[in-house]
Formats: structure tokens, C-alpha cells, sequence
């Protein structure tokens, strides 16, 4: 279970970042 919230954290946190990069290129 741990586990699986760490991977979720880290899709949420890797998405955050595409996010600000689109929004930098926009």
C-alpha cells in the first residue's frame, strides 16, 4: 500500500511539472 501511494505521488508530482513546462512554452 505504501508503495502505491509513493508511485501516486509521484504521477501527481510528474504532471505538476509537464503542466508548468506547457505553460513556460504557451
Amino acid at each position: 500500500m505504501f508503495l502505491f501511494h509513493w508511485g501516486l505521488y509521484l504521477i501527481l508530482s510528474w504532471i505538476s511539472v509537464l503542466k508548468s513546462n506547457d505553460f513556460r512554452l504557451s
